[in-house]
């Protein structure tokens, strides 16, 4: 009989958003997908060591051994209900477990997968998601400036209701057609620049608006972007509008110059 290819599987496995994990033949977990690992969490190093009987608790999961012997032997499907008890917490998660033998041949079969159908849990994580979502969207839109995600191309992916504001149906054009200055060049385009370096950056530079007929001033400050890899994938632009209190301190330098005069 051939032997359970472990490299092979864990691709496959980890592309599945239920925990699941592997056993052999003497009920060793011999892999577990990242589902499984961040819902109990641990690494794949300790999962020798993992003891399930802490962990799923159920009348039927004390006799786990005899239930894969059986199942490895005679083949079939077996599903009971339990418990997830997850690490550091005292709560209990009800969850359904399914277990199947797999890899079998007509010497037997080499493993038993168990899945852990979540009940409880996947939807109070779902409700917790959706949750901060919703506050992160309130907040992004609730900014009374503009939040600007730009990709490595300088072109404008996302964007919140203040940039639809200052420039509408911006989304897909360039950084440099959005914001111009009065002698023509692209203002914050070196922010921009920076943070697709990885650099952190702010600057305030004078902004035409978009109609061309009024003249702004903008702080511009630059955040970079990671993706996978930690590969650089593009930058948020953060737009303030302080044109106002530009031109306050313009007059108050004025006003002191003037009384310096006489």
């Amino acid at each position: 009989m051939s032997t359970l290819d472990v490299q092979q599987c864990q691709p496959l496995l980890d592309g599945l958003n239920m925990p699941l994990y592997l056993a052999d033949t003497s009920g060793r977990i011999v892999v577990a997908n990242q589902a499984f690992l961040s819902l109990f969490m641990v690494t794949s190093e300790e999962l020798k060591d993992l003891d399930l009987v802490d962990m799923i608790v159920s009348p039927e999961h004390a006799n786990i051994n005899t239930i894969d012997k059986n199942l490895i032997e005679n083949g079939g499907r077996y599903s009971f209900e339990g418990e997830v008890r997850i690490k550091g917490s005292t709560d209990a998660h009800p969850v359904l477990i399914n277990k199947s033998p797999i890899n079998c041949d007509s010497e037997g079969c080499l493993a038993v997968l168990t899945v852990l159908q979540m009940r409880g849990l996947y939807q109070e994580m779902r409700n917790a998601l959706d949750a901060t979502e919703s506050q992160i969207k309130a907040i992004l839109e609730g900014y009374p400036g503009v939040l600007a995600l730009f990709n490595a191309d300088h072109k404008l992916t996302w964007a919140n209701k203040g940039m639809e504001h200052f420039a509408p149906g911006s989304i897909g054009k360039g950084y440099e057609d959005i914001f111009r200055s009065p002698e023509g060049f692209s203002p914050g385009v070196t922010v921009l620049e920076n943070a697709l370096k990885g650099q952190r950056d702010l600057d305030i530079q004078q902004v035409l608006s978009t109609d061309g007929e009024e003249e702004l001033f903008f702080e511009f400050i630059g955040t970079p972007v990671k993706g996978s890899g930690k590969k650089i994938s593009g930058a948020i632009i953060i737009c303030r509008d302080v044109t106002e209190k530009f031109k306050l301190e313009k007059q108050l330098r004025h006003a002191q110059k003037m009384e310096a005069i006489g």
